[in-house]
């Protein structure tokens, strides 16, 4: 087999695991506190990519200057305290079809600060790709607000639910801008497992340290079950970062961005199976995904 194609299989991967690492997690999330839960799904997650990159520390490590540490400690901090924190409120609260379908529109965000902040062009493909990203992104925010009171308690779950897109659209912009600090760290500081490993690794230890005063009381209040779902949806996110390295030092980005970009329709279809209790997507959330995942798609092969 090529190598482009094995990078294809490898892109194919890396979906299917973002998107199964997103429904197992949502059935972790059912009544866990979010920073908790966050911690307990990043432990196994922070191990694999730490055992993946370490046979590179011992040349890279050293030749990462003092800014360049600045830039990984910063980026680490943006990403998981405050990226995967309001991911996972927003699964949490408005469920993996909607929360993590509007987060997936982050590569707009991405764009724009790409053209604003590097001075990248912005083509008919780039703005095409935004108008998807964030159109699909508002259609799916729409549909959680007419389901907000749906419900006989109105009020509460109003709140639940404008919590929940708040959170799904503040994840988006922070890893939108996660994006372009992570490129800037692969082109400048390290190789990209090593760059992951240390972000990733970081973000997990100062969102451990948030969580200490409560920790040991609320990880003893979350069924055994719920805790092995939580660490094998980590799992499964690192596994994805894992591959898409994997798939993208075989194959050009323009071949397996766009396999990358279908994780939310995988993840609304993995839902649909483990998580069907609580998860409900009608036509109009895939229709709203798809356009999301067009959007990505032509930013991927644009950008």
């Amino acid at each position: 087999m090529s190598p482009e194609f094995i990078g294809v299989i490898f892109a194919l991967g890396t979906a299917t695991a973002f998107g199964f690492g997103s429904a197992v997690a949502r059935l972790g999330l059912v009544n866990t506190p979010v920073v908790t839960g966050t911690v307990v799904s990043m432990v196994a997650g922070a191990a694999i990519l730490t055992i993946a990159a370490s046979p590179s520390y011992s040349t890279e490590i050293e030749r990462i200057s003092l800014s360049g540490w600045g830039f990984i400690v910063f980026t680490a901090a943006i990403n998981y305290p405050i990226g995967r924190l309001l991911l996972f409120h927003s699964m949490r609260r408005i469920g993996v079809s909607k929360g993590n379908t509007i987060v997936s529109a982050n590569p707009a965000v991405a764009a724009t600060v790409a053209v604003l902040w590097l001075g990248e062009s912005l083509s008919i493909g780039l703005l095409l790709g935004m108008v998807g990203c964030v159109g699909g992104a508002i259609w799916i925010a729409i549909i959680a607000n007419e389901g907000a009171g749906a419900g006989v308690a109105e009020d509460a779950h109003i709140s639940q639910t404008s919590q929940g897109i708040s959170a799904a659209i503040g994840a988006m912009f922070t890893y939108g801008l996660v994006s372009v600090l992570i490129k800037k760290i692969v082109t400048d500081v390290t190789t990209p497992l090593v760059a992951s490993s240390l972000v990733f690794g970081i973000g997990a230890l100062i969102l451990t340290i948030m969580a200490v005063p409560k920790f040991r009381t609320e990880i003893k209040l979350i069924p055994r079950n719920r805790i092995w779902k939580l660490v094998l949806g980590g799992t499964s996110m690192s596994l994805g970062i894992f591959l898409f390295y994997g798939a993208a030092s075989r194959a050009p980005i323009t071949a397996i961005s766009p396999i990358v970009a279908l994780a939310p329709l995988i993840a609304i279809g993995f839902s649909q199976f483990i998580a069907r209790q609580f998860e409900v997507a009608d036509k109009r959330i895939w229709l709203g995904a798809l356009a999301v995942v067009s959007g990505v798609i032509f930013i991927s092969v644009t950008l």
